[in-house]
C-alpha cells in the first residue's frame, strides 16, 4: 500500500454504494475514488452488469473508460464495444460497437454502430449505424432508435426482417401504443416483396383480474398472378382477418 493507494490482486472485490466491482488487479485511490482494474472484470451496479477487460472509473460520480466492454441491462439488452464511456449513474456512451435483445451466440438480428449513446431506463440513440441479421448487414441509417426501459412505454418495437420465395422480401415494423396500465395497441406494417402492403392491429385489455382479451386484425392488398386489368395495371384482391378473444375465470 502507498500514500492513499490500495492495490489488490487476485480475486479482488470491492464493494461501494450498492456497486460490486471484481477484478485480478485492482488499484484504489482512497482520497479520489478512483479506481483502475483490469483482468476478468465484472462489475454489478443496480439493473446492470459489466464485463471487461480493463477500466478506469471513478466511484463517486459513475464515470470512466471501459476497454473491450459487454453490457447487460435488464431485461435482456445487450452492448458492446471496443470503448464504453461510462458518463454518469445511468448513461453511456458505446464506441464502434454493437447492440441486441437477443440472448444466441449468434444473434438474430443486431446493430452495428460506430457511436451510441445508451441511458438505462430512456433510450439508445445510434450513429452511422447498419442493422444485421445473423452478422449480415441488411441496411444502413445514419440514425437509429430504441427504447431501453423495463416497463410497458410507447414506441417503436423491433423490426423483423425476412425472406421467402412466395413473399419476397418482408418486412414488419410494429409500433407500441400504452394506451394505459390495462389496455395496449399495437401497428403493424408489413410490406412483402411479392405480394404487397399489411396492415396489423393487435389490441390487448384486462377488465379486472379475472378477465382480459385480445382483438386482431389483418389486412392486405395483394397482387394478383391471374393477370392485369383492362387498363394494364395489375390486379389486386383485398384481404381481411379478424380474430377476437375474450378470457374469463371463474
Amino acid at each position: 500500500r502507498e500514500k492513499n493507494l490500495v492495490i489488490g490482486r487476485n480475486a479482488v472485490d470491492i464493494e461501494y454504494k450498492g456497486m460490486d466491482l471484481q477484478a485480478d488487479y485492482v488499484e484504489y485511490n482512497l482520497e479520489t475514488a478512483d479506481i483502475k482494474a483490469r483482468g476478468n472484470v465484472v462489475v454489478e451496479d443496480g439493473a446492470s452488469i459489466l464485463f471487461c477487460e480493463e477500466l478506469e472509473l471513478n466511484l463517486r460520480t459513475r464515470t470512466g473508460i471501459i476497454r473491450k466492454g459487454e453490457l447487460f441491462l435488464e431485461p435482456t439488452y445487450y452492448l458492446t464495444g471496443v470503448e464504453l464511456r461510462r458518463l454518469g449513474f445511468d448513461k453511456y456512451k458505446v464506441i464502434d460497437g454493437y447492440y441486441t435483445a437477443c440472448q444466441a451466440e449468434t444473434p438474430a438480428w443486431s446493430v452495428k454502430t460506430g457511436e451510441a449513446i445508451a441511458e438505462i431506463g430512456g433510450s439508445l440513440t445510434t450513429k452511422n449505424s447498419s442493422f444485421q441479421i445473423r452478422k449480415i448487414p441488411v441496411f444502413y441509417s445514419p440514425y437509429l432508435l430504441f427504447p431501453l426501459k423495463r416497463d410497458r412505454s410507447t414506441g417503436f418495437l423491433m423490426p423483423k426482417v425476412g425472406y421467402s420465395q412466395r413473399k419476397g422480401l418482408r418486412w414488419k415494423q410494429p409500433f407500441f401504443w400504452a394506451m394505459s396500465d390495462y389496455s395496449d395497441l399495437t401497428l403493424t406494417p408489413d410490406f412483402q416483396g411479392n405480394r404487397g402492403m399489411g396492415m396489423e392491429a393487435n389490441f390487448n385489455y384486462l377488465t379486472d383480474e379475472n378477465s382480459s382479451g385480445t382483438a386482431n386484425i389483418y389486412y392486405i392488398s395483394t397482387k394478383s398472378k391471374s393477370g392485369r386489368s383492362e387498363g394494364g395495371d395489375a390486379r389486386k384482391k383485398e384481404r381481411w382477418n379478424v380474430y377476437l378473444f375474450q378470457k374469463r375465470e371463474m
